[in-house]
């Protein structure tokens, strides 16, 4: 309970605190509820958090994908991007499956406009594909440390 207490504090914090503090270049929710993942879960649990990267678009596009909630049956995941071509950016916040020991998906958006983010857990950082229509991006998340107490 406490350290589900703490994960809210911090994800509070970081929303109110924004890009000044953390780097984050994207709009995110106001609440967000990173519950730490059982460790039994392996290498997958490492995924939990926050991470930020650019997308290797013709915007350089911010993004940030925060993770909120993984454990066997499900992931939670804020999928966040930034401005690009007069926008001003936005999140959705959506359901999530594990691939494999080290991948997560997330999906959305009719079958015709459907929308897949793949994140795969290499070292320390999530290599990630936005795949749309015929178009694939790409970026390295890094992880957002948390601000100190």
């Amino acid at each position: 309970m406490r350290r589900t207490a703490s994960a809210i504090i911090i994800a509070v914090a970081l929303g109110i605190l924004g890009c000044a503090t953390t780097g984050i270049r994207t709009p995110l929710p106001g609440t967000m509820n990173i519950v730490p993942p059982n460790p039994n879960l392996g290498k997958i649990a490492k995924c939990s958090g926050i991470w930020t990267g650019t997308w290797d678009n013709k915007f350089s596009q911010a993004t940030t994908v925060v993770v909120e909630k993984i454990d066997s049956a499900k992931i939670v995941a804020v999928y966040s991007w930034g401005p690009y071509n007069g926008s001003s950016g936005d999140w959705v916040r959506l359901p999530g499956r594990i691939e494999n020991e080290s991948t997560l998906i997330l999906e959305w958006g009719e079958k015709d406009r459907r929308k897949t983010v793949i994140l795969i857990l290499v070292g320390e950082n999530l290599h990630a594909e936005y795949r749309r229509a015929e178009q694939i991006n790409r970026a390295i998340l890094t992880r957002v440390p948390a601000p100190a107490p």
